[in-house]
């Protein structure tokens, strides 16, 4: 992933990825263990430094199986800062 501000408040971010898939009880085929991931969000910042954001990914073998089905995925985003839910602000010290 990599966010590219365009503006104080909008971002850009593209993003690839590699993973692994098992068919499991599904009937879906997709030639092969190794799947491929990519996106491009486009988000709008709070001042809570949150964020919300539209998505669209695809994913595939990338041709490395013996056929190459994808699905496309259009996503709606709620980012929240880490330090929002795990770290307690410290008080500043005198």
């Amino acid at each position: 992933m990599l966010d590219l501000r365009l503006t104080n408040k909008i971002f850009l971010t593209p993003s690839i990825g590699v993973g692994l898939y098992g068919k499991g009880r599904s009937n879906l085929n997709l030639y092969g263990p190794i799947s491929f991931r990519s996106q491009i969000e486009i988000a709008y910042r709070f001042k809570s430094m949150s964020r919300i954001g539209l998505a669209f990914g695809h994913i595939s073998n990338a041709g490395i199986g013996d056929k190459n089905p994808g699905v496309e995925i259009l996503s709606i985003y709620y980012h929240v800062p880490l330090e929002k839910i795990f770290m307690k602000r410290v008080p500043k010290s005198i």
